[in-house]
């Protein structure tokens, strides 16, 4: 492949699209709400989290979120139900169950082949 010089041409700027994100939600005051597609959910996550900006978000369509700018993140009253309805984790060296196989004795048939003795 053989490439061509060429002079003269000009850099292009820049393009941030992310910026567009994050003056929206550095423009709304709390109680403030937008509606995004599900699909660009994860990037206003992206966004508000990298700025410090809490936000709540609800379904409100099959393909559509609205999301709040909140003073802080206040979980829901199921998920806070939820988490104290959970189990205690337990470690695995006390969930450890120690078994032993004993093995038969000799001419007894195997207990893993019955069809086949020691």
């Amino acid at each position: 492949m053989q490439y061509k010089i060429e002079k003269g041409i000009p850099i292009p700027e820049i393009s941030r699209e992310r910026e567009g994100l994050t003056a929206l939600l550095r423009s709304m005051e709390i109680g403030d709400s937008f509606v995004c597609t599900r699909k660009d959910l994860r990037n206003v996550y992206a966004a508000s989290k990298r700025i410090g900006i809490p936000i709540v978000t609800r379904r409100i369509s099959d393909d559509k979120q609205r999301i709040w700018r909140v003073k802080e993140f206040v979980k829901s009253e199921r998920a806070v139900g939820e988490v104290e309805k959970r189990k205690p984790r337990v470690r695995r060296e006390e969930a450890a169950v120690t078994t032993t196989v004993s093995k038969p004795p000799p001419g007894a048939p195997s207990p893993f082949r019955p069809d086949m003795g020691d």
